[in-house]
């Protein structure tokens, strides 16, 4: 019957994830790291001026090209002073939460069961970088969970 192979990494493969990152790794970055940024199929292409991004991103498409990779125009944000990217909002003066997120974590019902408060503890704990005292804070929530 012979050897059969995926032409396209199949979705919820146990693997999958880790082999993508790895072959975007190896795909982009190689010297580039100081303008380019992969999270598996999300890229984020930073640069100091607009010649240099111009640069910067025919470079990028021209590499995932010569890969067989495709772009979906609808998805890109080409050349914009701010961006979300992983649940964070980016610019030139800082990196914070994304809006839409933090609103979502104060409109949380307080917990009033151990699993709730770990389910809360679970939710807050990828913004713990921008609460200041965080371990302090979330310590009695440990002490009982």
């Amino acid at each position: 019957d012979g050897l059969w192979e995926f032409n396209v990494l199949p979705q919820g493969i146990m693997n999958g994830p880790p082999t993508f990152q790895r072959t975007m790794h190896n795909l982009l970055g190689y010297g580039r790291w100081d303008y380019v940024m992969v999270y598996l199929d999300d890229i984020l292409i930073f640069s100091h001026t607009f010649n240099e991004h111009k640069h910067h991103l025919n470079e990028i498409l021209s590499i995932l090209a010569k890969a067989n990779f495709q772009v979906n125009p609808d998805k890109c944000s080409i050349a914009v002073q701010e961006i979300d990217f992983l649940s964070h909002t980016i610019n030139e003066h800082c990196i914070k939460p994304n809006g839409d997120k933090i609103k979502a974590i104060v409109d949380l019902p307080a917990p009033n069961t151990l699993k709730e408060a770990n389910e809360f503890l679970g939710k807050i704990n990828w913004y713990r970088k921008f609460i200041p005292n965080f371990a302090r804070i979330a310590a009695p929530f440990h002490k009982v969970t």
